[in-house]
């Protein structure tokens, strides 16, 4: 098999807290090109979470360093089977990341990926996951409701495309979720602010990457 370098995401924001947007874009781009193409190949993960994403190359601060791996197809499923359309309707995935319709018993589709991938963009930036409670189904009714917010104090000096990109994910009617393909054509990804060679990082958060790296 082939040797995934790097460290989970997970890892990685809860070294730094919150990470940097500039290495949030980056890593958020490659993930939902991975998913363009897997989901263009009628697979679904069912499994999308910040452990499931291996990265490299964050230590640099140079951004073209950074590659991010999708892990763990333990739970994936091919959507057609001899030309037919499977119906997904198992419970599975990790309840934070999972999705509604999911939740819900419902049938549903690739689109689930994209649930996740907003949530995944939310915590990595804000350092905290949008739906968050102490008991099990509390939290299943936050999901269900789309009960979330983004506190002011959690997102200071992050940008109004991401909250936009992270909102037209976090959607509850399927049909009017965002496509792997819309997220990607998104300003907050294919901007300007996303294309940059180089972004600067503070001394010190360079020195905690570069140990969480030699950590692993």
């Amino acid at each position: 098999m082939e040797l995934v370098e790097g460290i989970p995401v997970l890892d990685l924001q809860e070294k730094l807290g919150k990470i940097p947007e500039p290495m949030c874009q980056i890593i958020m781009r490659q993930t939902t090109q991975a998913i363009h193409y897997f989901h263009q190949k009628g697979i679904v993960h069912r499994d999308l979470k910040l452990d499931n994403l291996m990265v490299s190359g964050y230590d640099t601060g140079n951004l073209n360093d950074m590659r991010v791996k999708l892990i763990d197809f333990g739970m994936a499923k091919h959507t057609t089977k001899e030309g037919k359309k499977v119906v997904l309707s198992t419970y599975c995935g990790t309840l934070n990341f999972m999705a509604p319709e999911v939740l819900d018993g419902e049938f549903y589709d690739s689109s689930c990926d994209v649930w996740s991938l907003g949530v995944m963009a939310f915590q990595i930036l804000c350092g905290k996951p949008p739906f968050y409670a102490n008991d099990e189904q509390d939290l299943i009714n936050k999901i269900l409701g789309n009960n979330y917010d983004f506190k002011d104090d959690d997102w200071v000096g992050i940008s109004v495309d991401s909250k936009k990109w992270i909102r037209k994910l976090l959607v509850l009617d399927v049909k009017k979720r965002s496509t792997p393909q819309e997220a990607i054509e998104h300003n907050w990804l294919s901007g300007t602010a996303s294309s940059r060679v180089k972004f600067n990082l503070h001394p010190e958060v360079l020195v905690q990457l570069r140990a969480s790296k030699n950590a692993h």
